[in-house]
């Protein structure tokens, strides 16, 4: 048992080292499950902090931070004192990235009066440095700052040393000691070999001193960003710890916001195309990590499985005393290449890349007259606003959010002819509902006027095909059963299930269904139906429409937990609830998931990589596009909207965004649902133009 876990971790190292990022995660998940059985503490710290490392490579820093706080469950001061230490450092790290300046005081005090290594120390010190430069930049101590810089000497590895350089050089840059700043950059550029991540935040500093020096320089800046993006664009394809370092997406956001907010704004044509290229570029890149990282639980999920068959068939086969005859054999064979071929699935899936032609001029001809684009860039210190059609552009970049949403409001609601707005948000403007905005008088909403479509990736919208489900059928899961009194008073989970009450007039979809397509193959799941194997049964999966009614879970205090309440069954406890990693084990074929449930849209966004979202898994996992929400939504009103949504649908040639549109309108032509609160928390996303519409007549 002790070499069979050893092994698990150093197949690990080598998936890390090749670059196989899926098949690093699965395998240390692997390890982490094998020794949490085992109850070793030495090996659950290993493996707890490897979790904690290579989430912060993907950029998922909620599951790395969850890693490593259960390092410090199972460790203490006084047995495993390095290990305690090293990951106080890692949290506090954590939360200076996520500007949570408190909880990064907070480990640091706890780590204050333990006994650390020179590198400890080193780290310990440039992390408190960071927090009171960003605290209090006016007290900033020179002569301290000097003292650490003596200290790093060459008892450090090359990388360790240029990776406390770099964050000493954040530092400088923080308090505006530009001079010293210049200096520490010529040391570091001095290493040989360096990370990507402190690359990216040399090429990040160099930019910035020259954005200081005024605008002359922007050719300079330019040559900088460029090399340090073509690296970014390599590390997306060609994964490696030792070569990225753990912050290089996180690097790679600050470089490219660094960039626009010195080009933007611009009513050049010329810096406009360069700006979506290098936003929308990056864009796809976290698309495709996501992808990847999700990936890495379908392989798992398949390991277990294989694992699981590959036993009984050994023992089918081996067992002179068993009464397994051919048919049971070639079952269980069949069994095995089902499996092998969705690992192969996946491997397709997160091996995807997105076509790099990009071109603004093609873009204005393809939208015409009756289309247009409304790219939002959150920047460092302002927002800008590009309106993108056939006949022009329109640009307004503003300090305040609020003062750019009311020009977006103005603008639009001022034009008329537009049939479809094509939305790519950034930053606050990602949970906003754009079918809300409304003209001066409050009466016109933009949602009455035209189809609004969200794209996660431009570039990757334009590259899409059309690959998914063709079967033309439907499958509807709604109104999931609670438990049964009795059972409930035995078991705490579900108690807390039956926190969630019936849905009953998420049921009434399938009618709708049935009527508004009724030549159309419909299956539904429903009641005690509706549980976690149906809806990740491969029949929910491969539908074309996949509608989805239930209550969705999020939470503003833990946005990185979401998932959908399922039915309970009486025998399962772990049923009633199914979690953001187990319902995204499964890749979707869908053209289309409806997901009529509370705040599906909702999630927490992270730095690098994005949305965690139940609309944005379905995405991510294949689905060609999906109907979610912003915000709680009573049944009633979510029920009448999703009638006029089908009846449209099927009236209209399938036309998604237009069907959205028309529901709107017909909703709020009820007194008791004109406000907006019950009509525009739907949006409409797809991942390329052959998904905004959807036919399913035979």
């Amino acid at each position: 048992q002790e070499m069979l876990d050893d092994l698990t971790n150093n197949l690990a190292w080598v998936y890390r080292h090749q670059g196989k990022l899926p098949e690093y995660l699965a395998t240390l998940r692997e390890s982490v499950y094998r020794h949490t059985y085992n109850l070793a503490p030495e090996k659950l710290i290993v493996s707890y902090a490897n979790l904690g490392r290579a989430y912060m490579l993907v950029g998922d820093i909620e599951k790395s931070e969850r890693y490593y706080q259960q390092v410090l469950q199972v460790s203490n001061a006084e047995n495993f004192t390095t290990d305690f230490v090293d990951t106080l450092i890692s949290l506090a790290g954590i939360a200076i990235s996520k500007n949570d300046l408190a909880s990064a005081q907070s480990w640091l005090d706890e780590l204050a009066p333990l006994q650390r290594t020179r590198l400890q120390e080193s780290r310990y010190e440039v992390l408190f440095a960071r927090i009171r430069a960003r605290l209090s930049p006016a007290e900033f101590d020179e002569d301290a700052c000097v003292r650490a810089f003596s200290h790093l000497t060459g008892q450090y590895s090359v990388t360790q040393r240029s990776q406390l350089m770099s964050d000493w050089l954040e530092v400088l840059l923080l308090v505006k000691r530009y001079g010293m700043a210049k200096t520490l950059i010529e040391d570091i550029s001095q290493h040989r070999r360096m990370t990507l991540s402190v690359s990216l935040a040399l090429a990040n500093a160099r930019m910035t001193l020259l954005k200081a020096g005024g605008s002359e320089h922007l050719p300079e800046i330019a040559g900088i960003f460029y090399d340090a993006f073509a690296s970014i664009t390599e590390a997306s394809t060609k994964f490696s710890s030792n070569e990225t370092g753990m912050s290089w997406l996180s690097q790679s956001r600050r470089l490219i916001n660094n960039y626009l907010s010195a080009i933007l704004p611009s009513d050049d044509e010329r810096i406009i195309e360069e700006a979506l290229f290098i936003s929308e570029r990056f864009s796809a890149i976290v698309f495709n990590r996501h992808r990847m990282a999700l990936a890495s639980q379908s392989y798992e999920k398949v390991d277990e499985t294989l694992q699981s068959e590959w036993m009984l068939a050994n023992a089918a086969m081996s067992d002179p005393q068993s009464s397994a005859d051919n048919d049971d054999k070639q079952f269980l064979k069949d069994k095995l290449w089902e499996l092998v071929q969705l690992a192969g699935q996946q491997r397709e899936l997160s091996d995807s890349e997105p076509v790099q032609t990009f071109s603004l001029d093609k873009i204005r001809q393809s939208l015409g007259n009756k289309r247009a684009i409304l790219k939002i860039f959150a920047l460092e210190n302002k927002s800008c606003a590009y309106l993108i059609s056939g006949p022009y552009i329109e640009q307004q970049c503003a300090f305040s959010p609020d003062a750019l949403t009311a020009w977006i409001s103005g603008r639009l609601t001022e034009y008329h002819g537009f049939k479809t707005l094509y939305l790519l948000p950034e930053g606050p403007w990602r949970n906003s509902s754009f079918a809300a905005l409304n003209d001066k008088t409050g009466t016109r909403y933009l949602g009455f006027e035209m189809g609004l479509v969200r794209i996660l990736s431009l570039m990757d919208y334009q590259s899409a095909g059309d690959e998914n489900s063709a079967a033309g059928n439907i499958v509807a899961f709604t109104n999931p059963s609670n438990p049964s009194p009795e059972y409930m008073s035995d078991s705490e989970a579900m108690q807390w299930r039956a926190g969630f009450p019936p849905l009953p007039w998420t049921a009434r979809a399938a009618d709708v269904l049935a009527t508004s397509f009724p030549t159309v193959p419909l299956q539904v799941f429903t009641g005690d139906d509706a549980t976690n194997e149906s809806i990740t049964s491969a029949a929910a999966r491969d539908a074309s429409l996949l509608h989805v009614g239930s209550h969705a879970w999020y939470s503003p205090e833990s946005p990185e937990t979401v998932g959908l309440v399922t039915a309970t069954g009486d025998e399962n406890e772990h049923q009633g609830y199914i979690s953001y990693e187990n319902l995204f084990s499964h890749v979707f074929h869908n053209r289309l998931v409806v997901i009529s449930a509370c705040e599906t849209e909702m999630g927490k966004s992270y730095q690098g990589i994005g949305m965690r979202s139940l609309s944005h898994g379905f995405l991510y996992q294949g689905a060609g596009a999906t109907i979610s929400t912003l915000w709680k939504v009573p049944d009633r009103a979510t029920a009448e909207f999703m009638q006029h949504f089908y009846v449209s649908l099927a009236g209209n040639g399938g036309d998604i965004a237009d069907a959205m549109r028309n529901a709107r309108v017909l909703l709020a032509s009820k007194r008791r649902f004109r406000d907006p609160r019950y009509w525009g928390a739907f949006v409409f996303t797809v991942t390329g133009p052959d998904y905004e519409f959807l036919s399913l007549e035979h």
